[in-house]
């Protein structure tokens, strides 16, 4: 953890980082530090891409729906 958001779910080993580390891929859950979750959903090339949700650093909803490359798509709340 050492201050980094701790992250469970698949990753991709045929697809690595700058860093040389397996890229989050797939189905998977991030937190914040504090233990609340950040984001649950799906992800591609380590960033959120697809269906999810991200939640606020005190637990409340922030968006629900796409994301693409890291970032929410058409967010409307």
């Amino acid at each position: 953890e050492n201050g980094n958001l701790k992250y469970e779910g698949m990753f991709d080993s045929q697809c690595r980082s700058m860093n040389n580390s397996n890229m989050k891929h797939g189905s998977g859950k991030e937190y914040y530090k504090n233990g609340n979750l950040r984001y649950i959903g799906e992800w591609s090339n380590d960033n959120w891409n697809g269906q999810g949700k991200l939640y606020r650093e005190d637990g409340t909803l922030y968006h629900e729906g796409m994301f693409r490359n890291g970032t929410t798509v058409n967010r409307t709340m």
